[in-house]
C-alpha cells in the first residue's frame, strides 16, 4: 500500500512497470488524434466508420465524406467496415447510401457492415446492402417492416 502513496513517480510490481510521468508531446498528440477520430466517428487504423444515428440527409453526406477521407489517407484501402446502430430513417437517403456502396464495389472496395445495437427499418436495408461481411452481434435487434402506402 505504501507504494501507492510514495513520493516517487514510478513503481514496479513484478513484471509490470508503471510510470506516472506526464506523457511526452508526441504521445499526447497521438492520444488527441485518436480522441478526435472517435469524436468524428472514424477509425483510420482499421478503416472503420460509425453509423449511429437516424439516417438523414446530413448523415448520408457525413458517411460519404468519411469514406472519401479514408480513401485519401489510405489510397490502397480494399475494405471499409461500418459499425451500424440506427433506428432507421429516410428511405431515399438510405437508397442513396446503398447506391454509393455499390459504386465502391465497382471500384474494388468491399464494405463490411456490422450491426452493434439495432438496425431498424431503413437501417436494416443498409445492413443487407453490404458487399463484404454482414454481421450482427448476439444481442442486436433488426426490424424489417412492410412499407405502407395510401391511395385516395
Amino acid at each position: 500500500m505504501s507504494d501507492l502513496y510514495n513520493n516517487g513517480r514510478s513503481t514496479s510490481a513484478g513484471k509490470l512497470d508503471v510510470n506516472y510521468d506526464a506523457p511526452t508531446k508526441n504521445e499526447r498528440d497521438l492520444w488527441f488524434q485518436e480522441f478526435r477520430e472517435l469524436d468524428y466517428g472514424i477509425d483510420i487504423k482499421d478503416n472503420l466508420i460509425l453509423v449511429q444515428d437516424e439516417i438523414t440527409q446530413g448523415l448520408t453526406f457525413d458517411i460519404i465524406s468519411k469514406v472519401r477521407l479514408l480513401r485519401k489517407i489510405n489510397p490502397s484501402v480494399t475494405s471499409i467496415t461500418f459499425l451500424l446502430n440506427s433506428p432507421g430513417g429516410d428511405v431515399v437517403e438510405t437508397l442513396g447510401l446503398i447506391d454509393y456502396i455499390r459504386t465502391l464495389k465497382v471500384e474494388g472496395i468491399t464494405t463490411n457492415i456490422v450491426c452493434r445495437g439495432s438496425a431498424m427499418s431503413a437501417a436494416a436495408l443498409l445492413l443487407a446492402a453490404g458487399t463484404g461481411l454482414r454481421a450482427v452481434s448476439k444481442h442486436s435487434k433488426i426490424m424489417v417492416h412492410q412499407l405502407s402506402s395510401f391511395a385516395a
